[in-house]
């Protein structure tokens, strides 16, 4: 009778019946636990729980007050930030205070007692408020003397005097709340009473319909459970009968189209699982032929870097002997400025001597014509001292003797004149020589001034060439650490793509797992030893799969942007 009703007619069936047992035992039960609730709530609502945690909060907030003045007085703590504990304490207690006492006051019509410790504790909250102002004028002044005084004097009967309310307020609310438990565990009692027999016949009503609903869902849902459990350990071969019209007929249904469609998934995922280990291992090459070619370029850099750096010492060698050079030419132009100059009071000074030469060629001249006339005479005198006989010949010894005089000064004047005249031509020679060396001396100058002009653009072009130099060897460097760099990624990619080669493979193992209808392949049955119990065991390794290619892919896109 009930596999013609569905799920949902038999649960609703069986729910009505046992809702009827049940209102007719909780009826009354509802309105005793509904009065002792309220008398319960209203007890530990308005009494016990606020008093506990007022009873807490005030006492937390007092002794940290204490420790703070005690820190200020042995200057442990600041003064700023216990006046700051201070003045939300004054505001804080007094409003724990008045919220319990709101919630209190409802009782306390009822009982003299509560209602007298309330007002105890009202006036003894005037007394915490004033002590809490006290204190943070003490604060505000600095007064150390006053704030010993309020921690030695006021503080000790003030929290005393205050707790101590609260202190008789607990076992005053406990009571109450043990009078209002009592009364409530009587009707409690009288309720339990009345309502065990409806209990009991709605028990074995309930158990009745039970054992039916169990046995015409139980065998249905076995059914169904062992398809499931062949599901899970990777057969999709199953035969799943869903000729049921009821809520399991719709389950199984379900199920054998969920293993229709897992049956193509998986199909599908033993593809791409193959293509992906193939285009791994393919990207673990590259990476591997990259990584070599990488290491290759690296080391082609560091010999470029050394070159460039020898290339740079060579350059700023040059560049220095050019500088050296060009100061020795323009020591070298200064010294030949200066020869230049003395060649000019060389040539001068010739020019002074032939001059001189000259005037003294004319001076022998005057005397050689002397010398000439001299003899002339000396030679008329000898004819006159020979015409004079023996009287002339003492003059005529004279005039022989004046006569060699005058041969031997024209001779000597001779001579001076041979001399001038080869001094002359030889101080002309000495002045064209001088003269031309000179104009050499100007030339030597001249390319001198070059030479220097020249090296100090070499030295220039030399510094540029080293300035140049280094800037490269700094860009190759940088190149160099780039490179270095990208190994260093290249290496990590090719880690990455060995792991989702290997992940790809362990994947490819998982999923071979699964039995498909006409595509058992030898993997599978290489493996069904070591089948996975459920397929909740493949999702980890599916899970490190996809993990696994996130990766590569973040390492592969990091080092295109590098």
């Amino acid at each position: 009778m009930f596999s013609r009703l569905s799920i949902r007619t038999q649960i609703i069936l069986f729910v009505l019946v046992a809702a009827v047992a049940i209102v007719a035992v909780g009826a009354g039960g509802i309105y005793a636990a509904r009065k002792g609730a309220q008398a319960l709530e209203s007890e530990h609502r308005h009494s016990l729980q606020p008093l506990s945690a007022l009873k807490n909060n005030i006492s937390t907030l007092m002794q940290e007050t204490r420790f703070r003045m005690a820190g200020v007085l042995l200057e442990q703590m600041s003064v700023e930030g216990s006046k700051n504990h201070a003045a939300a304490a004054a505001q804080e207690v007094p409003r724990l205070w008045h919220e319990y006492a709101s919630m209190a006051v409802q009782d306390a019509g009822q009982n003299a007692d509560e209602a007298e410790l309330l007002k105890e504790g009202e006036a003894g909250i005037k007394l915490v408020d004033a002590f809490y102002q006290k204190l943070l004028a003490a604060y505000k002044n600095n007064d150390k003397a006053a704030l010993s005084a309020m921690l030695e004097d006021e503080w000790p009967p003030l929290h005393t005097a205050f707790m101590k309310v609260l202190d008789k307020l607990a076992p005053l609310q406990e009571k109450q709340s043990q009078q209002a438990y009592q009364a409530h565990s009587s009707l409690v009692t009288t309720l339990i009473r009345s309502a065990t027999a409806v209990a009991v016949l709605a028990t074995l009503t309930l158990i009745g319909l039970g054992w039916l609903f169990t046995r015409a869902v139980s065998r249905a849902l076995t059914e169904a459970a062992a398809a499931a459990d062949r599901i899970a350990e990777g057969d999709f071969t199953v035969r799943i009968d869903a000729s049921r019209s009821d809520e399991i007929g719709k389950l199984l249904k379900a199920m054998h189209r969920m293993t229709a469609k897992l049956s193509a998934l998986v199909a599908e995922v033993r593809v791409s699982t193959e293509t992906i280990e193939v285009a791994s291992q393919q990207i673990a090459n590259g990476n591997a032929d990259l990584s070599a070619r990488t290491e290759s370029e690296a080391s082609s850099l560091e010999e470029t870097a050394s070159s460039m750096q020898e290339l740079a010492s060579t350059v700023r060698q040059n560049a220095d002997n050019a500088q050296q050079a060009n100061r020795l030419a323009a020591v070298a132009s200064e010294i030949a400025v200066k020869g230049g100059d003395a060649v000019d009071q060389v040539v001068g000074t010739m020019g002074a001597i032939r001059d001189s030469s000259h005037k003294i060629a004319d001076i022998v001249g005057v005397i050689d014509g002397i010398a000439f006339q001299t003899n002339i005479l000396a030679l008329n005198a000898a004819v006159e001292a020979a015409r004079s006989g023996e009287h002339g010949r003492g003059f005529a010894v004279v005039a022989s003797e004046v006569r060699n005089l005058a041969q031997r000064s024209a001779a000597a004047a001779k001579e001076i004149k041979e001399l001038i005249t080869a001094s002359v031509d030889k101080v002309d020679s000495g002045a064209k020589l001088a003269d031309t060396t000179g104009k050499t001396m100007g030339e030597i100058v001249s390319s001198v001034k070059q030479v220097a002009d020249i090296m100090a653009e070499i030295t220039a072009a030399s510094q540029e060439q080293s300035a140049g130099i280094a800037q490269v060897s700094q860009a190759i460097a940088q190149i160099e650490n780039v490179t270095q760099q990208n190994a260093s990624l290249v290496e990590q990619a090719a880690d990455a793509a060995r792991s989702l080669h290997e992940q790809a493979g362990a994947l490819a193992r998982s999923v071979s797992v699964f039995r498909l209808e006409g595509r058992q392949t030898s993997a599978g049955q290489k493996a069904d030893a070591a089948q996975p119990e459920s397929l909740v065991q493949l999702l980890p390794h599916a899970n490190v799969t996809v993990r696994s290619k996130v990766s590569a892919a973040s390492l592969a896109q990091t080092a295109e942007a590098a």
